[in-house]
Order: structure tokens, then C-alpha cells, then sequence
């Protein structure tokens, strides 16, 4: 039923994003020849040669290097229909990089009608339940010394009468994410960065957010070349829905860590709720992948009953398992639920997402079908207050029941698998990394440079195919000789036989034709 729903959902997105594209390449298209479109002939190989257009000699017409704008797509539904659909799709926001957007966002309660408004009205339900979940005054240090950023450095917020106010750990970018509860004009920041400690009076400028502070005499660290990751998953009977796909694709995540070069750690963290046979069931950072994959594999979805689960006992859990000290952390959280709305239980989720800070945990939650305004609020100042970001699944795939659409900027959708590298890779590189929609991976791209010739239209092709048709340029004073590209640094002709497997760039090939006559 999963598969069925998701191919229908799939082709569905597939022909509305082929049909803007059509329309888009319409409202810009001019004149052309060699078969360009619109106009011309469109069945394939119609020179008799495999090309589309033109002639086989074009010694005298003028080429037309102007855009006709026009893309083609060489894909017919029954390519389509073999499309294997079932991959978990998902988005990511980060109010950290976004933060302006999240003030608007949050203080847009007088818009109580608005989707924005019943995000901003949970933003202040959640206040009264903890003052502590106040976004409004986040500032971001970056810690440098000269040239260098400075990675893994604690951080210690103290204000003018002493007290500890919030504590932080540098990125790879050297950036420190800290919340200011209560406001100062000056806050003294304490820094200790391997072993060697700095201390320096701060003065706050009001609406200001990203501060500088370089320090002096500082003796480099070598960057982290550890990995602790945690996925902390819920596994209540809610879950049931996503839980074998979202198992397939963190053991796809999991097999693929190698290729950065790190020591992983790996731990498991699965938690219910009070009342079910376990409220938590961990299992602890190790190097030993191939067991935490049967770990994971054999987990199902049971219990739970009401909405609510035991998060705040999970992330309080989270906390105490055995974070290596000279090492990027990062904790994935699937959830399709928040904790209980209590006071006592909000209070240890705040507490333990303070820790994560001061451990130097990234948060990234994933949410599930389930998710709701009040729940994607809170996970979202969450993975502020860490440094990390927010990930939601969408609907795009076809699994699982409907989910929440988030309120956040334009974004991409992306494969949850390769979003989840993606980020990972970003944490532990410090290297931004343009997302890749969820098409991109199904579809390749040919373009063509007709090298002074007439222009030529792209060609959108599903990977693993041929194309059916190849249009021919004309040149004045040449003769074409065909379509050529570049494969891992040596020119391959490109033909109706060339089978596609990525984006290429294709280039044409020319021969001047000396005119009777000429010097």
C-alpha cells in the first residue's frame, strides 16, 4: 500500500515539476534553428544520421547562437513507472543561519488566523510552561587566533555578579551558539580551548549578534578526527508507520560514514514511555558498527497510548553515555512526538538540551508524521540552543502517514539518507554544502555548448538511459562532426548509444570548410 501511494505521489510531483519547467521554458523562448523548439521536427534521428536537424554539410547557412530557452525531456511515462519510489524525502532549516526569520516567525501572534500566528501562539504557551525556552536574545561568538579558527573550545558565559549564565563549545567554524537568559550590558567570557584557559570582559551592543574574539599566544590543536553519533529514536507504537523505512535508511547512513575518514563511535539510544515494557534501552558509543546495524535492525514499534512520550528522560539519558572529550557529537533525533507538557518534564527536556551545549552536542531532530506547532517549536529552539538544526520529513515520498508542513523559508527536498550525510559531513568538515533535491537523484542533465554554433536545447534524461534524439547544430563555414564530452580527463564521443549516469556537459566538434577560391 506504502509502495503504491508513494509511486503515485512520485509520479505526480515528477509531472507537475516537468510541466513548471515546460512552462518556464515557454514564456523565454525565441527563435532557432536546427530543430530547436518550438518548431521543427520532433522525431528522433530525423537527418537519417542520429542527429535531429540541420544538414550533413551546413557550408553555407548562418548559425543562430541566440537561446530558443527550451528544454527537452527525453522520458516517457513507462520510464516513469519504473521509477523504484520508497525512499524517506525530508528538509532541513536552520534557525541559527536564519535567525532574523525566526524573530519575525515568533512574533507574529497577532496573526492568530495565520498558520505563522498558530506557530508564534505555541512559541508563548511553551514560555509559560519554561522561561528558559526564550529564543529572543541568541549571539554567536567565533573564536579565532590570527588567522585560525579555533575548534572545540568551551565556552562560559558569567555575568557581572558572578553567576554562570550558559555554556557553549566552538564548531568547526569556530562559532559558539549562546543564549542569553537574562540581559547585561557586559558579560565576562571565560574560554579553554585544550588545556589553556582565557578570560575577557565582553560589552554587549544591543541589537548586535555575531562577536569576534581573537585570542593571543594560543598554541593550536590539531582538529578533531573523532565522530560520536547518536540516533535516538522513538519506538512507540506511533512509530509504526515510518519505522522500517527509517531503519533502512539510517543503516544506509551508517554504512556510508567511512568516507570521512574519522574514527566513528556509534551509540543507539530507543526510548517509549512510562508504563511500557522499557521507558530507554541504549546502546553505548562503540567502533564496533557492524553490531549497533543488528542493534538497530531489531527494534520495533510497540507501546506508548497517548500522544506524549518520555523524551525528556531520553535526552536527560543522552547526556550520560560516554561522550568522547576531543571529538565532533552529534545526536539525530527521529521523533513523531514531544514530551509531556508538564512543567517538571519540560524542565528536565531544558536541562538536558543545556548540556547538550555544554558537551558541544549538536541537535538535529528529525520529526515524523505526528508532528504538530507546538512540537516543531520546541524541537526547533532545541537544536538552536546546540548549534544544531531542525529536519522534518514531507509528504513527498508517499511513506508513512501525513506530515506537518514546518513554517520555515524556501528550502530543498532532499533524500533523507543523503541530507543526513550531508549534515554530518557539514559538522565535521565545517564546509556548507548545497542541499540536492530529491529528483536530482533520479534525473541527469545534458547541456550542450554548440561552440559558436546554432544554440542547442538541455536535455533532462533519467540516469541509467539513452537519449532518443540529438539535435544537430549548424555553423557557417563548417561541417559539424559530432557531439564529444570529457570522461575522467579523455574525449568520448557522445551518441545516441551513450548510456547517461550524471549531469554532462556536452560539446560540438567542427571542421572549417576552405571555400573554392580563398587564400
Amino acid at each position: 500500500v506504502f509502495m503504491k501511494k508513494s509511486i503515485k505521489l512520485f509520479l505526480a510531483l515528477i509531472t507537475m515539476f516537468l510541466l513548471s519547467l515546460s512552462l518556464f521554458a515557454c514564456s523565454g523562448s525565441g527563435s532557432g534553428s536546427g530543430g530547436g523548439y518550438p518548431g521543427g521536427s520532433m522525431s528522433p534521428g530525423a537527418s537519417g544520421d542520429g542527429y535531429e536537424g540541420g544538414s550533413s554539410e551546413d557550408s553555407g547557412e548562418s548559425g543562430d547562437s541566440s537561446s530558443t530557452g527550451d528544454i527537452i525531456f527525453d522520458i516517457t511515462q513507462e520510464e516513469l513507472n519504473q521509477i523504484q519510489a520508497g525512499q524517506i524525502t525530508a528538509m532541513e532549516w536552520s534557525d541559527c543561519e536564519h535567525y532574523t526569520d525566526w524573530l519575525e516567525l515568533v512574533a507574529s501572534g497577532n496573526q492568530a488566523d495565520s498558520e505563522n500566528g498558530q506557530l508564534a501562539k505555541a512559541y508563548n504557551s511553551l514560555q509559560n510552561i519554561n522561561s528558559n525556552l526564550n529564543t529572543q536574545n541568541i549571539i554567536v561568538f567565533k573564536l579565532t587566533s590570527g588567522e585560525n579558527v579555533l575548534t572545540n573550545a568551551k565556552i562560559k558565559i558569567i555575568t557581572p555578579n558572578q553567576q554562570l549564565m550558559y555554556e557553549s563549545v566552538t564548531n568547526m567554524n569556530g562559532l559558539a551558539y549562546i543564549q542569553l537568559i537574562d540581559y547585561y550590558s557586559s558579560v565576562t567570557v571565560a574560554v579553554e580551548y585544550y588545556g589553556q584557559n582565557f578570560s575577557q570582559v565582553l560589552e554587549l551592543k544591543g541589537s548586535e549578534r555575531l562577536y569576534n574574539i581573537n585570542l593571543e599566544n594560543v598554541v593550536l590543536a590539531e582538529k578533531p578526527k573523532t565522530l560520536d553519533l547518536l540516533l535516538t529514536i522513538d519506538t512507540t507504537g506511533s512509530m509504526g508507520d515510518e519505522i522500517k523505512y527509517l531503519q533502512a535508511e539510517l543503516k544506509n547512513v551508517i554504512s556510508r560514514l567511512d568516507g570521512l575518514n574519522m574514527n566513528i563511535r556509534l551509540a543507539l539510544l530507543f526510548y517509549r514511555d512510562l508504563g511500557d515494557n522499557y521507558v530507554t534501552l541504549n546502546f553505548d558509543f562503540t567502533t564496533d558498527i557492524d553490531a549497533q546495524i543488528s542493534n538497530l535492525s531489531k527494534q520495533k514499534a510497540a507501546g506508548g497510548g497517548d500522544w506524549e512520550e518520555a523524551v525528556d528522560i531520553a535526552y536527560d539519558e543522552a547526556t550520560k553515555l560516554s561522550w568522547s572529550e576531543d571529538s565532533i557529537k552529534i545526536m539525530f533525533h527521529v521523533a513523531d512526538a514531544p514530551p509531556h507538557f508538564t512543567q517538571s518534564k519540560i524542565g528536565l527536556f531544558v536541562q538536558s538540551v543545556q548540556k547538550f551545549s555544554k558537551l558541544g552536542i549538536r541537535l538535529v531532530p528529525i520529526t515524523c508524521s505526528g508532528i504538530e506547532s507546538k512540537s516543531e517549536v520546541l524541537y526547533r529552539i532545541a537544536a538552536m540552543l546546540t548549534g544544531g538544526t531542525y529536519t522534518y520529513i514531507t509528504d513527498h515520498s508517499g511513506i508513512g502517514n501525513d506530515h506537518h508542513e514546518s513554517i520555515t523559508g524556501a528550502t530543498v527536498v532532499e533524500l533523507l539518507n543523503e541530507m543526513m550525510i550531508r549534515i554530518i559531513t557539514e559538522y565535521c568538515t565545517g564546509e556548507d554544502i548545497p542541499p540536492v533535491s530529491y529528483i536530482k537523484q533520479y534525473i541527469a542533465e545534458l547541456t550542450f555548448d554548440s561552440n559558436g554554433g546554432s544554440f542547442v536545447n538541455s536535455i533532462f534524461i533519467l540516469k541509467g538511459k539513452s537519449v532518443s534524439m540529438l539535435q544537430k547544430p549548424v555553423k557557417e563555414n563548417h561541417q559539424f562532426l559530432g557531439w564529444y564530452y570529457l570522461e575522467n580527463g579523455v574525449e568520448v564521443e557522445f551518441t545516441l548509444q551513450t548510456v547517461v549516469n550524471s549531469d554532462l556537459l556536452i560539446y560540438a566538434k567542427w571542421k572549417e570548410i576552405i571555400q573554392e577560391g580563398s587564400n
